[in-house]
């Protein structure tokens, strides 16, 4: 499932995966168990990043911007920021293998 990029999100996915290309018949403990010790996969939340958050533009004002905030602070500035990107979502309970 991970060279075709599908989201596993739980191991009754990939349970269903299996059977519908295989017709294999698996416990979810097993493969739970498989995808834990043998794959070395974790069940983790997922962390949101916007699509274009690592293109070459993104990192140019990033650095652009922690430039000026250095030079800023020291010249004795006080910076406050206000990040209000969590506002738009709705789901913080998103885990994945």
């Amino acid at each position: 499932m991970n060279q075709y990029n599908v989201f596993i999100d739980s191991a009754k996915s990939v349970k269903k995966a299996l059977f519908d290309s295989m017709e294999l018949v698996a416990k979810e403990s097993v493969i739970r168990r498989v995808m834990y010790e043998d794959l070395g996969m974790r069940y983790r939340k997922v962390v949101p990043v916007a699509l274009h958050s690592n293109s070459e533009k993104n990192l140019v004002l990033r650095q652009q911007f922690a430039l000026k905030m250095i030079e800023l602070l020291l010249d004795g500035k006080t910076l406050l920021n206000v990040d209000e990107t969590w506002i738009g979502m709705s789901d913080f309970r998103r885990r994945k293998w």
